[in-house]
């Protein structure tokens, strides 16, 4: 479509500054290249805007997508603490600890 305008575009203005034209047809030409020249920047307008509109849907399809994904809930496995044997094995030094101490405490009764 763009193309065809801009070769009748180009017929218009070679016939509108031709010396061999005569004037009331210089006129009328000149008048079709500038009715031409202004559907043809229409043409490319209107294809920019909905290019821009395309790319505008595009993006916020993308957006919502990603919004989507964003909100559902992911299952993720229940591990242990990494800390609970460390607390059991301080536990355990304890009660051995005490163990210890309360033998060495009824050894020294006895002596």
């Amino acid at each position: 479509m763009v193309e065809s305008m801009e070769r009748l575009l180009k017929m218009a203005l070679r016939f509108a500054e031709s010396k061999y034209t005569r004037s009331a047809q210089r006129a009328k030409w000149t008048r079709l290249a500038g009715q031409l020249l202004w559907y043809k920047d229409q043409i490319l307008r209107a294809m920019t805007w909905e290019a821009i509109d395309q790319d505008y849907d595009k993006l916020e399809r993308e957006v919502y997508n990603q919004r989507k994904q964003a909100q559902t809930p992911r299952i993720q496995r229940i591990e242990p603490a990494p800390f609970v044997p460390t607390l059991v094995k301080k536990r355990d030094d304890r009660d051995e600890a005490g163990k210890d101490s309360t033998h060495a405490d009824l050894d020294k009764k006895e002596a």
